[in-house]
Parts: C-alpha cells; sequence; structure tokens
C-alpha cells in the first residue's frame, strides 16, 4: 500500500515537473517567436529607412546636377524675359495693360514694389495711356542677358541686363540699358525679389 503511494505521489511529480518543464518550453518558444518577430519588424524597417536615405541622396543629387541647374536657370530665365517684355514693350494703347501681362511671372509683392503698384488710380493709368498714344510712342525690347549665381535648386539669383529702345512720333528713338538684381523661386516659377543697379 505504501508503495502504491509512493508510486502515485511520484508519478504526480514526473506529471507536474512534466508539465512545468513543457509550460516553460512553450513559453521560452512564444518569447523566442516574439523577439525573432521583432528583430526581423526591426530588420525591415532599417532595410526601408536605408532605402529612404538612398533615394533621398538620388534626389538631392538630381535636383542639384548640373544639368538640371542649368534648365532650372534657363526657365527663369524665359519667364523673366516674359515679365520684363510685358512691361518694357508696348505702344500707348497697350500701356495700360502692361502690369496685368507681367503678373503671372512675379509675386505680388515683387511686382507692386518694382511697378509701385496701386499708386495710381485707374484715371491716371488711363490718361497717361492717352498721352502715349497721342504721342504714338512705343518701347521695344531690343536685348537680354541672364547671368546667374550657383544655385541652391531652389532659388536662383543673378543679374538680369535689359536693353530697350523707346520712339515718340517716330523719332531715331532713345535707348535705355537697365541692370537688376534678381531672385527667382523655381518651384513657383516665379521673380520674388526685383532690385535695380545704378550704372554710376
Amino acid at each position: 500500500m505504501r508503495g502504491n503511494k509512493l508510486l502515485a505521489t511520484m508519478f504526480v511529480l514526473v506529471v507536474i515537473l512534466g508539465s512545468a518543464f513543457l509550460y516553460s518550453q512553450h513559453q521560452r518558444k512564444v518569447q523566442v517567436d516574439s523577439l525573432r518577430s521583432h528583430l526581423e519588424t526591426k530588420a525591415q524597417q532599417t532595410r526601408n529607412a536605408q532605402e529612404k536615405v538612398a533615394e533621398i541622396k538620388a534626389e538631392k543629387v538630381a535636383k542639384y546636377s548640373k544639368s538640371v541647374l542649368n534648365d532650372n536657370s534657363k526657365n527663369a530665365k524665359s519667364n523673366i524675359d516674359k515679365f520684363f517684355t510685358a512691361l518694357d514693350q508696348w505702344s500707348g494703347n497697350q500701356w495700360a495693360k502692361r502690369i496685368e501681362k507681367a503678373k503671372p511671372y512675379a509675386t505680388e509683392e515683387a511686382l507692386n514694389n518694382f511697378t509701385g503698384g496701386g499708386q495710381q488710380s485707374s484715371s491716371e493709368i488711363d490718361k497717361r495711356a492717352s498721352e502715349l498714344q497721342a504721342n504714338h510712342t512705343t518701347s521695344v525690347v531690343t536685348s537680354t542677358n541672364w547671368y546667374t549665381e550657383k544655385s541652391n535648386g531652389e532659388v536662383v539669383n543673378g543679374l538680369y541686363l535689359i536693353k530697350s529702345k523707346v520712339t515718340v512720333n517716330d523719332d531715331a528713338g532713345t535707348n535705355n540699358t537697365q541692370l537688376f538684381k534678381i531672385s527667382y523661386d523655381l518651384s513657383s516659377g516665379k521673380i520674388t525679389k526685383i532690385s535695380s543697379i545704378d550704372f554710376k
């Protein structure tokens, strides 16, 4: 009888120890699997981050490459030409509309600072346009040059040289040469700053 009790107790102990061992092994496997899964997630996140860094580097290399900057500078000249042609190439009957034509190529602030926007009433503008028309006054842009500084890929700064000729009543005309320092925003495609440079 005592032997049976001892066997039963030993059996229970073996079952308990076996169950505890199996449970601890299961818990250990769960922890190891969880840790592996966590490490795989971290490894994937690291790979994603490395790919993103490589993508950003490649994008910056492209953004700051010589050919891209040259293209941006050429685009800037085209729009700057359009801005100054709108303002400096006119006849008397077009003079009043020149600021409206220049609007797409400069920020409102740059345009207003340059033209003194809003300082003349519409009646003053119409009067001036009538005088220019009566005197057969015209202005024609004869040449432009754009000299750029090194760009940061966002803004192109440079000097803009423009030559124009104004004629009154079909006279021989007066040649004008003007030089401006200009900042041009590549993302908006607009002039953001204009300042006149005196030749004296």
